[in-house]
């Protein structure tokens, strides 16, 4: 890793400038990084975090600027760490139909986006997919914060770990 300064990015229509408040580095992000050359290609790394909007750009409908917002979805052309700068970034462009208002900026819905969008949705509980260590980080932090939780795991490894750590 290195850090660099580098201009402002460009806010074009329907997306937003968001400033990173927490950010995660994932084996999703160096297996991305590796994919796709980003180091070759100046393209911040960053698949998960969570940030305040600075500037919305025309047309963005729902998100105004000073709200904290998480990646809730990802489209083509606008992967985090891939295609546009990641979370990673201080300041990075986010088209704003990927992203969702949350009511306060926690370093926890950087941990998995889709925990996110879950506690943003319904306090009750959330789903987390995968029991590597950012889907059992995000569900243990969700149960701490007294969130119930549904874990998805692929391996009967996962399985194992998730049982012994309570989940």
């Amino acid at each position: 890793m290195r850090l660099r300064e580098v201009p402002l990015p460009p806010v074009p229509r329907g997306w937003v400038l968001v400033e990173t408040r927490y950010a995660l580095l994932t084996s999703l992000d160096l297996r991305l990084s590796w994919m796709a050359g980003i180091y070759w290609r100046s393209v911040a790394a960053g698949f998960e975090g969570v940030g305040v909007v600075r500037v919305a750009g025309v047309g963005v409908d729902g998100i105004q600027e000073g709200m904290c917002v998480v990646q809730a979805r990802v489209e083509r052309g606008a992967t985090p760490g891939f295609d546009v700068d990641g979370w990673l970034a201080s300041l990075h462009s986010k088209r704003a139909s990927t992203l969702a208002a949350i009511p306060k900026c926690e370093a926890w819905h950087a941990l998995l986006y889709s925990a996110g969008v879950g506690a943003a949705a319904a306090r009750e509980g959330l789903s987390v997919l995968g029991c590597g260590v950012s889907g059992l980080s995000a569900a243990l932090t969700a149960v701490e914060e007294g969130f119930g939780v549904r874990l998805y795991c692929a391996t009967r490894e996962g399985l194992k770990l998730a049982s012994r750590l309570g989940l």
